[in-house]
């Protein structure tokens, strides 16, 4: 987290319902939403939303959230002074991510515990702040606080502020102009602020003086390293590293979301690039996975654009009316991942196979006494809408972003029950001993395939570490290597690095790209 102090030091260096109403702006795409790869996408933002972990796999998001925060909720700044600021300023989630020292803030834009020498008018201060009523938000999904090349900052640049080829400069000069342009939509639109993402959640809050919804609580001075207590206390890199690994400790406890209550996101007003018929494949060949908006048009993004204005001028604040389409993503990832990864990757026998695919297809069998086996009663429509039923009462409330999330959540339950019911057919059609082997690779294959295309972040966790002094690590902006990102896995304070979101590097095999693959706006 940042503080706009730093911020200006380094700027001198450098289908209509009456819940949503349309005007001229373009209206999400049912047809594209339903397309394979942007329905995976569609599903994944939904899945990943408000979550550190997801959104540190998928970290270029394109879509955006209305979130309310409820009054009585606790935040944390962290500064120089021990006056509440005035205007635009940043506010963290989580307290080490705001917990300050007094020196120098980083290439991420944090701040360094300084030395005991530094002068008492220098010393850092930590300040409490509570939500004095319901304030009113969007969040910017995917890792949009991460100042690097990658296209972590595309949804923000360019369709947000239409900075077109006058993008800012990179890094933390670039901060000043990309969050005083977002506060002055914040206040068009009616706003309090904005949700990003880094390693931890941070809220660009846009008007800090006193009545405009934060309450200031207490102001702690930050100590000093000779005033801790301890005569063995860290100096200079283990200081920071220390300081680092408790951050980062603190954050991987929103790996999943964040405690309940602390932030409520309406899902009917979610606006997504991927709904719309754009380009965003990524000119950067060894990344195809990350979505990028630099090839799609200005009026495009300037569309997608006009369409949020809409959706947050009509549903401000209205949470309450949501339909929870993250609860439908997770039944369907809780019920599938963990089996579909042991189909595509387990060492398996074709009894074992056939135990998985019987308890994932069986619900949606009927085995009458009198039919064969193969006469079923569409058991493949009834695999695909059974997550879904839970909302279908409500079909006739649905604003055009529930029936755009709709189809991509319809299409992505299809693909994997499609995949299923061919995986059982293909076990099933065994008439001899000999083909086991070639029926269970086979099986594999349509499961390694499937994996593949829903590209569901649960794949990549570590789980909880055996050893106490770990934690299953995954880079988070600004700290973290290409392994981190590509292979996370268990992770002591002394083996994580740095160098993922600063050297714009491919896979961990293969060189860092250069410069001039950065951004080539059209």
């Amino acid at each position: 987290m940042v503080t706009i102090s730093m911020l200006q030091a380094l700027s001198a260096l450098s289908c209509l319902t009456p819940h949503v109403l349309s005007g001229s702006a373009p209206l999400p795409d049912v047809e594209v939403a339903k397309r394979d790869t942007r329905a995976a996408h569609i599903f994944n933002s939904i899945h990943s939303a408000l979550r550190q972990w997801g959104s540190s796999i998928q970290h270029n998001g394109l879509s955006f959230l209305p979130v309310t925060i409820p009054e009585g909720n606790i935040f944390y700044h962290g500064t120089h002074s021990t006056e509440r600021p005035a205007g635009l300023e940043w506010l963290a989630f989580e307290m080490e991510h705001a917990n300050l020292a007094p020196d120098d803030d980083d290439d991420g834009g944090h701040k360094r515990p300084g030395p005991p020498e530094y002068p008492p008018d220098q010393r850092g201060y930590f300040h409490t702040y509570r939500a004095a009523r319901p304030l009113n938000l969007v969040y910017i999904d995917g890792m949009a606080a991460a100042k690097c090349g990658l296209g972590t900052l595309d949804s923000q640049d360019f369709i947000l502020n239409d900075f077109d080829t006058q993008r800012p400069p990179g890094g933390m000069q670039g901060e000043i102009r990309r969050s005083t342009n977002l506060c002055k939509l914040a206040k068009e639109w009616d706003v309090d602020g904005w949700i990003r993402m880094e390693a931890g959640f941070e809220i660009i809050y846009c008007d800090f003086s006193e009545g405009a919804g934060l309450d200031l609580v207490s102001v702690h001075g930050s100590p000093w390293r000779n005033e801790t207590g301890s005569s063995k206390a860290p100096v200079g890199g283990d200081w920071i590293r220390i300081g680092s690994f408790e951050w980062m400790r603190a954050v991987a406890e929103r790996y999943h979301g964040h405690v309940q209550g602390r932030a409520l996101i309406d899902f009917s007003g979610m606006v997504s690039a991927f709904a719309y018929d754009i380009n965003v494949t990524n000119f950067d060949e060894t990344r195809p996975e990350l979505p990028r908006v630099v090839n799609s048009t200005r009026e495009e993004r300037q569309g997608i654009r006009a369409r949020l204005s809409e959706v947050m001028k009509t549903r401000n604040g209205r949470a309450e009316s949501s339909v929870d389409w993250q609860r439908v993503v997770d039944a369907i990832v809780s019920r599938y991942s963990h089996r579909l990864w042991i189909l595509a990757q387990a060492n398996l026998t074709v009894s074992m196979v056939r135990s998985e695919i019987a308890t994932l297809t069986y619900p949606f069998l009927s085995f009458p006494d009198d039919a064969p086996v193969e006469e079923f009663s569409n058991p493949l429509a009834r695999c695909t809408e059974h997550f879904l039923l839970s909302v279908a009462e409500s079909e006739d409330q649905w604003t055009p972003e529930d029936h755009a999330i709709h189809a991509a959540i319809q299409t992505v339950s299809h693909i994997v029950c499609q995949a299923l019911f061919e995986m059982r057919q293909t076990i099933h059609t065994l008439t001899d001993a000999s083909d086991e082997e070639t029926a269970v690779q086979r099986t594999q294959n349509i499961a390694q395939n499937l994996t593949t295309q829903l590209d569901w972040t649960t794949w990549k966790e570590c789980g909880r570490c055996e050893d106490p002094l770990a934690l299953c690590f995954v880079a988070m902006f600004p700290i973290g290597g290409p392994e981190d990102h590509f292979a996370p896995r268990c992770k002591r304070l002394e083996e994580m690095a740095m160098g993922y979101f600063f050297d714009r590097s491919g896979r961990p095999e293969k060189p860092p790209t250069d410069d001039k693959r950065q951004v080539e706006v059209p």
